[in-house]
């Protein structure tokens, strides 16, 4: 299938595995330049040879942690100065701790912000500007079904995920007419 993505610059967020992997082979599938990134350095290494054998150029990694602001935006920039700008980018993370509602800490609330939504956000408005200069961008969360019923025990997940899927819904509605869909 073509998807119109030969030449593409994408970035997927936490895809050294499950399925920011699976989306960034999908990408590089269909002819698009990919930058992936994981927190575990020889993880990365190990998928990013992998990928570069299959794929040669088209493929750079990052070790990086998303929580890391200032990490998240290098890894952003140096895609753009590597290939020219990100038109894709597809936000990834692990999940927040588990836990009850009725048991929730500020410091769990803090670590599930960082996570899912502060660096959904850092990423965003790292390389919107571009996306809009250009008229062409498209920007994907992957979250959960609990932005639809919160899952039992997983009160992190369901307050951030949700808190991002708002943002990106609002997000959607302001650039569409630049040329940048969000989903």
């Amino acid at each position: 299938m073509d998807l119109g993505l030969k030449n593409k610059n994408a970035v997927v967020l936490a895809s050294t595995s499950g399925l920011g992997l699976a989306v960034a082979e999908a990408l590089l599938t269909e002819g698009a330049r990919v930058a992936i990134s994981g927190r575990d350095p020889q993880r990365l290494e190990s998928v990013q040879e992998r990928l570069q054998n299959a794929y040669g150029d088209a493929v750079a990694g990052t070790s990086l942690d998303v929580t890391d602001t200032a990490a998240l935006q290098g890894h952003l920039g140096d895609t753009r100065s590597r290939w020219g700008g990100v038109d894709i980018l597809v936000i990834n993370a692990g999940g927040p701790p588990t836990g009850l509602a009725s048991e929730a800490t500020l410091a769990d609330l803090d670590r599930g912000y960082a996570l899912t939504l502060r660096s959904a956000v850092a990423a965003v408005t790292t390389v919107l500007p571009g996306m809009r200069e250009r008229k062409w961008g498209r920007i994907v969360a992957m979250t959960s079904s609990s932005v639809r019923q919160p899952i039992d025990n997983l009160t992190m997940s369901n307050t951030m995920r949700a808190g991002l899927t708002g943002y990106l819904k609002t997000l959607s509605r302001e650039v569409a007419r630049d040329g940048v869909l969000v989903n």
